[in-house]
């Protein structure tokens, strides 16, 4: 379930919002990736946010990542 006001910044450093998400899903091909150091800090009684590791193997990649859940 993504948010109404989803937003998220790519690797790319482009924007997406929740309609560019949603329209890309049905087409897009599943990369691998493995996620490790998963991680969540409460920010506030709804608010979480998470930090975590990504490698892409094909692309032999590593990145970390933050989100913020509500």
């Amino acid at each position: 379930m993504l948010a109404d006001d989803f937003e998220e910044i790519g690797s790319s450093g482009s924007y997406f919002y929740k309609e560019n998400v949603l329209d890309r899903v049905p087409s897009e091909k599943i990369p691998k990736m493995i996620l490790s150091n998963f991680d969540g800090r409460e920010l506030s009684q709804n608010i979480v946010l998470t930090t975590f590791s990504v490698y892409h193997p094909d692309k032999d990649k590593h990145t970390l990542r933050s989100s913020i859940w509500r």
